[in-house]
């Protein structure tokens, strides 16, 4: 870990020593923002750092005598379920919707430091276990969605509901705060890849300054501090609103991260396309995305067909479906930092996904095609989106075993794609020179793992972990494939993402290239 994040993690320690709580909800935004970690694995170690720290403040307290087992028990045994429930929910929610929630709840934590806080020794309210339900169900799910022990919630509410007094609900929302988070993180177990040595680095320093902290309250006034960091929680709560914001509407463009409006229902199926020359050309399309390498020979020489990705002609939600597609069109595309056309984006699948060549834009066979994605985004405008279109929702990154993928393909995929992924029949070939190069999306190891998580196998989708998924894609994307010319050239801002397989502006492959192949067109 960097000087600044052991410099940070002492920070949140020493807080939680002056305060008694409130520092941790600073781990998300360190990990995420700092230490350049994705929004999930950030919510994911937070979910450790948290808990063992409130465990470390609850252990102290125990020994106080300030902390009340049965209201802990009652309080837990409603929180940890809702916080693994949560977890486990997350996956269906993208990375920037999850930090705009944590930032919201950080703004009504600073808020809620900000207001005059209760004498310790104040007499507790007579006990109405029966509302701490409601309470101990929202503290679990924020727990598990966003990576927030929520003591600022669970001591009121043990206070006022729970016949607490202060200091004792203090002690006991630590204990419970520790409980949800393991719930929690248990959630998250199989989802996303743990840095486990960061994660061990930033707790052992925070630890240590929750000890110096503890060692300094006689020095500083605690709500001059108090206020202090409240205001520093506000401002945080509101970058990150802000940053999140905007991550949600540059990820616009590919369907990920805005509402959908379109019910995939309404597109018109094909027993409704018209009986007219219209209708010739869309079902001449239709048959074209169908049976590629058997109509375009001379411009498809693998063995992939269009509908080898786009499932069922291409509309099936959420796995890579062409439903609203023509309506993006034109746009601008990161990749090559310009406007393309849908003839364009018809082009980068033949000479990439297809490894094959492109055809001319006027020619036939393009209008066909583009007529038959015309039909499928049937009503849909420009500005709307059809549920499920494109490749919502990516697997959150995970670390890859290729001798575990090996496992997998042999137990699960070899007897479809054939032990040496060469393709059986009209399965396609997942590596060698008749399947898609190395410029293809689906040589994207993020991409790959989606795909299969979702879709594979193909009598059996989504029965696939997401560990199975990602080590599988790993070991059939480490297998030699054609080459892309002219490569090096995509996302010429140098602004790749990091599963990019080969070398472009200001981007170094994160895993080995796959030795490559001689591409149709050299």
């Amino acid at each position: 870990m960097t000087v600044v994040g052991l410099f940070l993690a002492l920070a949140v320690g020493l807080s939680l020593g002056l305060l008694g709580g409130g520092g941790s909800v600073l781990t998300v935004p360190i990990f995420k923002y700092v230490l350049g970690f994705d929004a999930k694995q950030a919510i994911a170690m937070s979910l450790v750092v948290v808990g063992a720290l409130s465990l470390i403040g609850a252990a102290r307290h125990w020994r106080a005598g300030r902390v009340d087992v049965r209201v802990a028990a009652i309080m837990g045994g409603i929180a940890i379920p809702a916080s693994y429930v949560a977890a486990r929910l997350a996956v269906f929610i993208s990375g920037a919707a999850q930090l705009s929630m944590f930032a919201i709840v950080v703004c009504v934590a600073a808020i809620s430091m900000l207001r005059p806080r209760p004498d310790d020794n104040e007499a507790a309210a007579p006990a109405h276990l029966g509302r701490l339900f409601p309470a101990a169900l929202g503290v679990g799910a924020l727990t598990g969605l966003i990576g927030v022990g929520g003591g600022f919630l669970i001591v009121p509410t043990l206070v006022l509901f729970g016949g607490v007094p202060m200091k004792v609900a203090i002690g006991t929302s630590l204990l419970v705060i520790a409980a949800n988070c393991a719930a929690g993180f248990a959630g998250y177990v199989g989802h996303v890849s743990i840095p486990w040595a960061n994660v061990a680095e930033f707790t052992a320093i925070a630890a240590l300054g929750i000890f110096g902290g503890a060692q300094l309250c006689e020095f500083v006034s605690p709500a001059r501090l108090r206020r202090g960091f409240a205001v520093l929680l506000l401002g945080v709560g509101i970058a990150v609103f802000a940053q999140s914001g905007r991550k949600v509407k540059a990820a616009a463009p590919d369907g990920r991260a805005v509402a959908d409006t379109i019910d995939p229902a309404r597109i018109p199926p094909d027993s409704a396309i018209p009986h007219d020359s219209i209708g010739a050309s869309i079902r001449r399309g239709m048959a074209l995305v169908a049976h590629t390498p058997d109509s375009l020979p001379q411009n498809t020489p693998t063995t992939l067909r269009c509908v080898s990705c786009h499932l069922d002609g291409g509309r099936r939600a959420g796995v890579v479906s062409m439903l609203g597609s023509y309506a993006r069109y034109p746009r601008l595309t990161v990749r090559e930092n310009r406007v393309a056309s849908i003839e364009d984006r018809v082009n980068f699948c033949l000479t990439r996904s297809l490894s094959g060549r492109p055809l001319p834009n006027d020619s036939r066979d393009m209008r066909d095609m583009v007529r038959y994605l015309a039909y499928l985004s049937t009503g849909v405008k420009h500005e709307d989106w059809v549920r499920g279109e494109g490749l919502p929702n990516p697997v959150p990154i995970l670390a890859t075993d290729t001798a575990r993928g090996a496992r997998v393909y042999t137990s699960t995929c070899a007897r479809c794609h054939g032990v040496d992924g060469e393709g059986t029949g009209s399965i396609p070939a997942l590596w060698g020179p008749r399947s898609y190069d190395i410029g293809a999306s689906m040589a994207r190891v993020g991409v790959a793992a989606t795909f299969i998580r979702r879709a594979m196998p193909y009598d059996q989708p989504g029965t696939l972990t997401d560990q199975e998924a990602y080590d599988v894609a790993a070991f059939v994307l480490s297998h030699p494939r054609p080459d892309y010319p002219g490569k090096a050239g995509d996302w010429p801002k140098g602004d790749a993402p990091t599963d990019v397989p080969y070398l472009t502006k200001n981007h170094t492959p994160s895993r080995p290239t796959p030795p490559l192949l001689p591409h149709v067109s050299e």
